[in-house]
């Protein structure tokens, strides 16, 4: 699934980009209908949190983001960094006593609070030290009344930006009434990008095959995340009965299907099958190399001194084909995740003792033997060994 966003850069009194405000297609003519604003956000949230653009803006740069009334009172903000954002609260919101107990404990946790359209007749006007930003929209506000907030608002440290700037002569005015932020397209007009994203079927797959790869999980929790899932749970529950033959009795949970085939077998089982939905509509060969790097992994860290947990190994090796698997970054797949950085980083630049595995099965894939041999002495592994084993898989 493709998202596409529009990000609009905001200035500084030098004409630095300091942060960007985040826009969605369509989002303006839907403005006033709450129900399509959260929708809007939550796509937000997910484009941002889950897949990374916050990543592709730059860690340097802050992201305004619009929240509703309801959003807000569920909590939604708290699912983004507090360092990375700006939450901005749409002019449409009523300074209700919930909301503003839940802007408060934002603040509290550390987020910045920037008020959107912001009025001298707004009901906003006695609350606005609740916020650490208040925008103005020059283009609909008085001029009188974008002076007048300038003025009443300098006194409490309150950063004022003008929003929907045009010329140059707007920019110099404003910037002597006491405004330090500044959007509009005198100074860049939105930009439109795009961004592949996971469903949220994919994202939970992803994540439960994230869990299941942890050396430590127990059967129970195998079984608690599993049984939200009947589809996968039939499937799992099919494939161990097949595996399974001589059994009196039908396998009817995981927890007895781990009494017969065992947790590490079943752990195999659930990677491949939730391996295959993932590749679903993405060449084959992507889905079979997948499963030969785990095994590969797996069998390195059991033949040789690595120092490394077999299950992780495995997962290691699965996740390694995932970006082409859902054709969606790494880096946003090892984020969303929240991936060990000594995973993280073999993942997305193959360094540390995890990358150099990686590069041994990226070697041979590859054909390139003379970075497969360097890199097998680094490791201590044999190098026939470890290709007589792949060969046969």
């Amino acid at each position: 699934m493709t998202f596409q966003f529009a990000k609009q850069p905001i200035v500084d009194a030098t004409n630095q980009i300091v942060a960007y405000e985040l826009l969605f297609r369509g989002a303006d003519s839907i403005r006033n209908q709450s129900d399509q604003v959260d929708r809007a956000t939550d796509h937000i949230i997910s484009g941002n949190f889950i897949l990374g653009v916050l990543n592709q803006l730059g860690s340097e740069h802050r992201s305004f983001i619009n929240f509703t009334e309801q959003d807000l009172l569920e909590e939604k903000a708290t699912l983004l960094p507090k360092k990375s954002v700006v939450i901005e609260i749409l002019e449409h919101c009523q300074p209700t006593e919930a909301l503003l107990k839940a802007i408060k404990n934002l603040r509290e946790l550390g987020y910045t609070i920037a008020l959107d359209d912001f009025e001298l007749s707004s009901p906003w006007l006695e609350y606005a030290h609740y916020a650490d930003i208040i925008k103005v929209d020059v283009l609909v506000a008085p001029e009188e009344d974008v002076k007048a907030i300038a003025t009443r608002f300098k006194p409490l440290n309150l950063t004022l930006l003008a929003e929907k700037v045009e010329t140059e002569s707007q920019f110099h005015r404003y910037l002597e009434y006491g405004y330090q932020l500044f959007q509009g397209f005198h100074f860049y007009k939105p930009s439109m990008s795009k961004l592949r994203v996971l469903t949220p079927r994919k994202l939970y797959l992803l994540e439960l095959l994230n869990k299941i790869g942890q050396s430590n999980v127990s059967v129970e929790d195998i079984s608690d995340n599993i049984a939200n899932d009947a589809a996968l749970m039939a499937i799992l529950l099919s494939k161990a009965n097949d595996n399974c033959r001589m059994v009196s009795k039908p396998i009817l949970s995981i927890k007895h299907a781990v009494s017969y085939v065992g947790m590490a077998e079943l752990k195999k089982l659930i990677h491949i099958v939730i391996t295959s939905e993932l590749a679903v509509n993405r060449p084959q060969i992507l889905y079979a190399n997948a499963l030969k790097r785990a095994q590969t992994l797996a069998f390195m860290t059991k033949q040789y001194p690595l120092s490394c947990d077999p299950d992780i190994a495995y997962s290691v090796g699965l996740l390694s084909l995932f970006d082409a698997i859902l054709a969606v970054e790494m880096t946003a797949i090892c984020q969303q995740l929240k991936l060990p950085e000594d995973i993280s980083q073999a993942l997305t630049s193959r360094v540390g003792r995890w990358g150099q595995m990686l590069q041994l099965i990226d070697a041979i894939e590859l054909g390139q033997w003379q970075r497969l041999e360097t890199n097998a002495e680094a490791l201590k592994v044999n190098v026939d060994t470890l290709l007589e084993f792949y060969n046969l898989l």
